[in-house]
């Protein structure tokens, strides 16, 4: 219940309670809105590392290989030679996060 005594208003302590709780509901919103945007980040950003891990790995795994430089040789021209591993590194990267990102939000939507 409230009074109007002028332009300023009153509220009984009874309402005051309704109206505090209400707030604390709607701030309450307000916070599991920031940390679900948070967290849609950190997802964003665990998808970048993963990425950056597997091409990391394809490049230890295959940088000094001379079996795998014989075969680039092979197949490729001359001039490509030696950028086709440095571009397969990035393939490796692109793919990598295809896959994470992909099996991230395929899974997020199969749960919710």
């Amino acid at each position: 219940m409230s009074k109007k005594w002028g332009s300023v208003q009153f509220f009984d302590a009874t309402s005051m309670g309704a109206i505090l709780e209400a707030m604390n509901s709607m701030q309450a919103a307000e916070n599991l809105d920031v940390i679900a945007r948070v967290q849609s980040m950190v997802e964003y950003i665990e998808v970048f590392v993963l990425s950056v891990y597997c091409a990391h790995l394809y490049h230890m795994a295959f940088a000094d290989n001379a079996r795998l430089r014989q075969g680039f040789d092979t197949f490729f021209v001359e001039p490509l030679n030696e950028w086709i591993f440095p571009i397969s590194v990035l393939l490796v990267a692109l793919l990598s996060g295809l896959i994470a990102w992909h099996w991230l939000f395929k899974h997020d939507k199969s749960e919710a």
